[in-house]
């Protein structure tokens, strides 16, 4: 009867972990411990007994660390205020460099947080607590895990090549009510000011990307493999500027191999050097948009499809 119970015990923890993050509304998230508890080892390690916990998290706290002792499934509660996170452990470089190469250590980039597990990230108040990388870093790496953003500022975030703002290499984000504005990648080489995605998901709602800016992929890039799904959405004011005058995909790009599906989103305001002003799109992506999303006043031009395989209505409005 012992073993039975623990067995019972144990399966009802692993489906909180495997629950993915919290979607319980902000207003509702309550506390369970303080950031500063966490780190002093005040809270002892939780049995099999205990819900995910809610930690209260505040700007002074070493949020790096905290997201490091938050166990799978734990909310990370943003009290207002601006975070900067330090943490170097994901440096990159560009794939034409080799390690004794200059443009290896000058190309090279930390991300603040790097997330390899399934974690919420909400603020207490929606749009008063900011995620900084100061333009030295880039402010999110995604690797792994069911990840939600909540209610988030996310800006200055600097990538050395691609997703100046956050970079999706694996697991499945999603985005609410956040604002990702003013995030750069390389112009010379850099895809996704706002946001990279390759070799996983995103799910975007009731959220603005704006003011990014990248050499392609201003507000958003889309890799051979990511899928995009963005709905409520406003994408505006982003660039792409290249090193040599071929700034492609301003709002978006969305790369052979990919899929992005638009619904009700304004993309608006948004200037490439060369093509997509609104949209860039290779032949080879699959792309959907309704027709209550809106493409207008971008520049050069609304939308650009490669061999002109793809319309949208949309993208006929601009």
């Amino acid at each position: 009867m012992f073993a039975r119970l623990l067995l019972v015990l144990f399966a009802t923890h692993a489906a909180r972990l495997s629950a993915g993050p919290s979607l319980v509304p902000q207003e509702q998230l309550k506390p369970t411990t303080t950031a500063t508890e966490l780190l002093n080892g005040v809270v002892q390690p939780r049995g099999l007994h205990n819900a995910r916990q809610v930690i209260l998290v505040h700007p002074t706290d070493d949020i790096v660390s905290v997201l490091s002792f938050a166990t799978a499934g734990d909310v990370l509660l943003l009290a207002n205020g601006v975070y900067k996170p330090e943490a170097s452990t994901a440096a990159t470089y560009h794939p034409y460099s080799t390690t004794g190469d200059p443009l290896f250590l000058a190309s090279g980039v930390y991300s603040g947080l790097v997330i390899d597990k399934d974690i919420t990230i909400a603020a207490q108040h929606t749009g008063q607590a900011v995620l900084d990388g100061q333009g030295k870093r880039r402010v999110l790496w995604i690797g792994n895990g069911h990840v939600l953003l909540k209610g988030l500022k996310i800006t200055n975030g600097s990538g050395g090549d691609n997703g100046g703002g956050i970079h999706i290499s694996g697991g499945d984000l999603t985005i609410r009510n956040t604002q990702i504005i003013s995030n750069t990648a390389d112009v010379r080489f850099g895809g996704g000011g706002g946001i990279y995605i390759t070799g996983g998901t995103a799910d975007i709602r009731d959220s603005k990307i704006s003011a990014n800016s990248a050499s392609s992929g201003g507000g958003i890039f889309v890799n051979r493999g990511g899928k995009l799904t963005i709905s409520n959405a406003e994408i505006s004011s982003n660039t792409a500027v290249g090193h040599y005058g071929e700034g492609q995909g301003a709002g978006a790009y969305i790369f052979q191999g990919s899929t992005a599906k638009f619904s009700n989103c304004s993309i608006a305001g948004n200037q490439a050097d060369s093509k997509g002003g609104g949209i860039f799109v290779e032949q080879g992506a699959h792309v959907q948009m309704d027709d209550k999303s809106a493409v207008q006043s971008n520049k050069p031009d609304g939308c650009y499809a490669q061999h002109g395989f793809w319309s949208s209505p949309a993208c006929n409005k601009q």
